[in-house]
């Protein structure tokens, strides 16, 4: 009789733990949903800021100038800072890595002056600003 009663209360107590167990579950599930809609979220921030840095556009101007222009060197700075700030999805860690070094390698041309590293630079930040774009929103669309 005495192991039967001990029985009863061991059947309570994985009871208990199954059903603490299954909040858990719940709430894991809750919270990586959670995360898995910031991450989209961050992404669309990130992506319209892309398309709002206009790199298209000062890739085609520095490609015909002769002179670099002033303005072109804060949207660089806010756009690498947007750019290391964002927790990249996997799909885009290697494209986001090419973009990164692209954009320091342009800041730092901008920063003293240099046309033809700006232009080199810019070139190849220009192509992965591409990729990442078109990866970026065939993935929000998912």
């Amino acid at each position: 009789i005495a192991c039967s009663g001990g029985s009863s209360d061991l059947d309570v107590r994985v009871k208990q733990l199954e059903d603490s167990q299954s909040q858990s579950t719940a709430q894991l599930q809750r919270v990586s949903a959670e995360m898995d809609s910031l991450n989209k979220g961050q992404l669309i921030a990130i992506l319209d800021l892309l398309e709002r840095s206009e790199i298209h556009i000062m890739d085609e101007e520095i490609q015909k100038t002769t002179q670099l222009n002033p303005r072109y060197l804060g949207t660089i700075r806010k756009l690498r800072r947007a750019v290391v700030g964002t927790s990249w999805p996997a799909p885009l860690k290697e494209k986001s890595e090419e973009f990164k070094g692209a954009l320091n390698e342009l800041e730092m041309a901008l920063t003293i002056n240099d046309l033809t590293a700006t232009r080199q630079a810019l070139r190849r930040g220009h192509i992965a600003y591409h990729q990442i774009l078109d990866t970026g929103w065939k993935l929000i669309a998912e």
